[in-house]
């Protein structure tokens, strides 16, 4: 395309290169026109909204003769669409007398990057050289974004497994690329995610010089996730804004749905009588002499009522300073008639201490404890493993006739004992201690045992009365031995679980514990024993990777 500043006259022909003109003669009265320089480079001009067009000047001198008449001024540019980069600015005269000169201003702004050519032709009445060609060039510096792939189908994964798919971005022009923000958009927020490796990368903006040629420079490299949750289709849209000034801002599509990797139904029978491990400690400190006779004799009575118990109890007592129950019966049970319960209770007591040493631990009640349900001793292989289970409810006993004697306060071992269970109100804490606040006859106050029973349900009762075993198991077999948690044998998707007692689905009192891999029950809405619970869900796969 060709410009001109004169534009009612007729527009010849570019000229390619000058005509030599011949000498001329001292006294010849036609005008001698003289183009300084002969060839304009306007070098490399940054495209954007901020920058103005570069100028430069060509000067025409009449150097003989008459008057130089200027008749046309025309700029043309080499660009496929015919778009003008270069354009006559400014002409101060149109006649130029002998030995006088004319100031001609240009300016160069590119639209694209790249190298760009023209020329600007001048006409005159100068007979010998009427057209005077002057070579116009420059250069557009712009970045140009290029996103590899610009679109993405995720096909169909399966729901729970993470798929992650890089996106390389390049740039192809010739000027810096700045990458301001890279920013993700979808109405599935839990399953679409955008990696940005800000090990790699570091945050934005993020900058990137120009390729060399199209195999070699610099990329930057993030990754768009897709974790399907269920079965229906998902889109997400990432916009990545630059400076690049043809596409300031590009748009990345990708979509994709989740398929169900395989079904799962696990069924619970609940016991029609729920489970209890009651683990009883027994102080045989020289200050118990006084409640020895009565103390055997409420454990026999209380070993009795247990196996007799409406509930599947397991019950042992622990008095050795390891925590291990003694003897070769690891608990009592509703299989054990009365006196083999009571004879199993004595040898565990150890009384005349033929199976272990005396302690002058005896009187830490909770110590005893903590070490019968450590790990090492209720984990497999344990001393005490065959005695704990742990889905049972569990009911703590401990028996003494003065204070709590163990290193910790007593809100220490409550919670430490409620941490054994999903449930901690399937953890009770009852005593047989001196009377609260002021103890009784040769009996100092169990201040720590009382305070752990009032703040877990359980029962405190005094060492000093005769029949402290007296509806104690029921006190101790509440509502809270209806069994909550339900493992399940495969990993589900947490949405599409169905809970069914009976047969009638429940839609509350419920919900999924991932890191126990469980349907935990609230306590009223718990199974009652003998229900049939069926939990059906969709199986998360085994993901690759």
């Amino acid at each position: 395309m060709r410009t001109s500043i004169l534009p009612m006259l007729v527009f010849g022909a570019a000229c390619a290169a000058d005509v030599p003109v011949p000498a001329r003669t001292p006294d010849a009265l036609d005008p001698c026109i003289e183009v300084e320089p002969a060839a304009v480079d306007f070098g490399g001009v940054e495209i954007s909204d901020e920058v103005q067009p570069v100028r430069e000047m060509v000067r025409i001198s009449n150097t003989c003769g008459g008057a130089l008449e200027l008749t046309s001024l025309d700029v043309t540019t080499d660009v496929p669409n015919g778009v003008s980069v270069f354009s006559v600015d400014r002409v101060d005269q149109l006649i130029v007398q002998e030995g006088e000169q004319a100031s001609v201003a240009l300016t160069f702004a590119p639209i694209r990057g790249g190298t760009a050519s023209g020329q600007l032709l001048i006409r005159s009445n100068d007979p010998e050289r009427a057209a005077v060609s002057v070579p116009l060039s420059g250069a557009g510096l712009a970045p140009r974004i290029d996103i590899g792939p610009g679109a993405h189908d995720f096909a169909a994964p399966f729901i729970g497994c993470e798929t992650g798919h890089p996106v390389t971005i390049r740039n192809l022009g010739t000027h810096e690329l700045v990458i301001d923000e890279i920013t993700l958009f979808t109405a599935s927020e839990q399953e679409f995610s955008v990696d940005l490796d800000v090990l790699s990368n570091g945050r934005p903006p993020f900058v990137l010089a120009p390729y060399d040629g199209m195999e070699n420079g610099p990329d930057l490299t993030f990754y768009l996730d897709y974790r399907p949750l269920d079965t229906f289709a998902d889109e997400a849209f990432v916009t990545i804004a630059s400076n690049d000034p043809y596409a300031p801002e590009m748009v990345l599509r990708a979509q994709g749905t989740g398929t169900f990797f395989e079904h799962g139904v696990d069924t619970f029978e609940v016991p029609s009588k729920p489970e209890l491990d009651v683990l009883i400690t027994l102080d045989r400190a020289e200050a118990m002499e006084d409640f020895r006779a009565a103390t055997t004799k409420n454990l026999e009575a209380l070993a009795e009522e247990l196996i007799a118990a409406d509930a599947d109890i397991h019950a042992a007592i622990v008095v050795a300073d390891d925590g291990c129950i003694l003897g070769t019966e690891p608990y009592i049970d509703s299989t054990f008639g009365a006196s083999e319960a009571i004879g199993t209770f004595r040898t565990m007591m150890d009384l005349d201490f033929t199976l272990s040493s005396a302690s002058a631990r005896t009187e830490s009640g909770y110590w005893l404890t903590e070490n019968a349900l450590s790990l090492r001793n209720i984990g497999a292989g344990g001393c005490n493993a065959a005695f704990y289970r742990e889905d049972a409810a569990l009911a703590l006993l401990n028996i003494s006739s003065t204070a709590d004697g163990s290193p910790n306060a007593w809100s220490y071992y409550v919670s430490l004992f409620q941490s054994l269970k999903t449930n901690p109100d399937e953890v009770v804490l009852s005593a047989i201690a001196g009377d609260y606040p002021s103890g009784c006859e040769t009996a100092t106050a169990g201040t720590g045992y009382y305070s752990a029973t009032v703040a877990t349900g359980g029962a405190f009762r005094s060492i000093c009365a005769s029949d402290w075993s007296k509806g104690l198991v029921d006190r101790m077999a509440s509502y809270r031995t209806r069994p909550r948690r339900f493992e399940l044998s495969g990993q589900p998707v947490p949405q599409n679980i169905t809970v069914t007692i009976d047969g009638v689905q429940r839609l509350t009192g419920w919900e999924y514990h991932i890191s126990a891999n469980s349907i935990v029950f609230e306590a009223e809405f718990a199974p009652l024993p003998g229900s049939k619970v069926e939990i059906t869900y969709d199986k998360l796969p085994w993901c690759d990777g």
